[in-house]
């Protein structure tokens, strides 16, 4: 993941929490194809669009190289 993602994504706007993994990572069949697991809670859409596009073109080429996988999705708490 590029060396830039984390740093930028502890100072965004709306940032709730954010979570990474520490230690080795495992899996049934062995170590995994990733290093790191990224859980980050934002206040809105609009404020994880923001972290997205600020993230610098070679930042983002580099996760796409390495095959990051972002998955975003919306909770709505009652």
């Amino acid at each position: 993941m590029s060396s830039q993602f984390i740093p930028t994504t502890k100072q965004a706007l709306g940032l709730r929490s954010l979570k990474i993994s520490a230690g080795d990572l495992m899996s049934p069949g062995g170590p995994p194809p990733y290093a790191k697991i990224v859980e980050a809670s934002f206040d809105s859409l609009n404020d994880v669009m923001a972290v997205v596009q600020s993230q610098t073109q070679d930042a983002r080429d580099q996760m796409k190289a390495l095959g990051a996988l972002i998955l975003m999705y919306e909770v709505n708490e009652l």
